[in-house]
């Protein structure tokens, strides 16, 4: 009885573990956020003072680094190439970029609490690929009208436009 007991907990154990894996990677591939549509829905206050007039270098955890301002189509959010060109240039980068120190800094800009990549994809999927936590960036800051989270999303930028069409 109890030999049974176990084999049912074990069994109901792995079919869940199966689940939650498969809609943790569901989850991941959400896609890019694009700076254009991001500074659309949240608005963008060029005269503010948090603007910066240049890039200030800065250690950019990985983990807020979520949109673009082009190459949506290429990389998921968590920068995972979406089509094999761009898996190829980044395993070229691989072989020849041993050392991520050696590399130059990648280019941000960054609104709120995200960063939207305006150079440097490849080296970010590979950081990705490599477990780093972190990469050397020159960030460029934004100001926008309402407050951008690091949890930002689509559907986020989806209802924030749809309550400011709103009457």
């Amino acid at each position: 009885m109890v030999d049974q007991l176990i084999d049912l907990t074990m069994s109901w154990l792995r079919a869940f573990t199966a689940g939650l894996s498969r809609f943790r990677s569901r989850a991941n591939r959400a896609p890019l956020l694009v700076l254009a549509d991001a500074l659309a829905v949240l608005g963008h206050d060029p005269d503010a003072a948090c603007n910066d007039k240049r890039s200030q270098s800065d250690v950019v955890p990985l983990a807020r680094i979520a949109g673009t301002l082009a190459l949506a189509a290429d990389f998921d959010r968590a920068f995972r190439p979406l089509n094999p060109e761009v898996r190829a240039r980044r395993d070229r980068l691989a072989r020849t970029h041993h050392d991520a120190r050696a590399w130059t800094p990648i280019r941000l800009i960054q609104l709120g609490e995200l960063y939207f990549v305006d150079d440097g994809h490849h080296r970010i999927a590979l950081a990705h690929q490599r477990s780093q936590r972190s990469v050397d960036a020159a960030v460029h800051r934004m100001c926008t009208v309402r407050w951008v989270p690091a949890t930002l999303t689509h559907r986020d930028l989806g209802d924030l436009a749809n309550r400011s069409l709103a009457p």
